[in-house]
């Protein structure tokens, strides 16, 4: 009987040990990696308080390759949302800042707040007329 009971505790331990696959065997992607794609923008901050975007905000969009990044915004007004402008430039990636040309002469930085596979969220200073405003846009893939 003792015998039988280390049989069968020794199957059970071996069974248990050998059918538990670890998802931990792929490497994590890195941010240059998760952020490529193209991106709609869902929401936003301004110092902390929502913005409402409109229906023509929600149609736009970040697009990133491995170097050039591009942004298109859409018009109010016009039907069905016109492409307004868009900006291509280059950026780099350094953990979780993206540093950009994309402001026509202006390098900006980005801080990533959240990036996965499906949520982008970047959170950015601007300052006009002495007045520094703190944006929080989430963008979805």
């Amino acid at each position: 009987m003792k015998t039988l009971k280390l049989t069968l505790l020794t199957i059970i331990t071996a069974c248990l040990t050998f059918s538990c696959n670890s998802d931990d065997d792929s490497p994590a992607k890195s941010n240059a990696e998760l952020i490529i794609g193209t991106w709609k923008w869902t929401e936003g901050t301004q110092d902390g308080v929502a913005e409402t975007l409109t229906e023509c905000d929600l149609l736009d969009t970040l697009t990133f390759t491995d170097t050039q990044i591009s942004y298109a915004s859409h018009e109010e007004g016009t039907a069905p949302c016109a492409t307004a402008n868009t900006f291509s430039d280059t950026y780099t990636i350094d953990g979780n800042i993206i540093t950009s040309d994309i402001e026509i002469a202006l390098t900006k930085t980005y801080e990533i707040i959240t990036l996965n596979s499906t949520t982008l969220v970047l959170k950015f200073e601007e300052t006009e007329n002495n007045e520094t405003n703190i944006y929080t846009n989430t963008f979805v893939k």
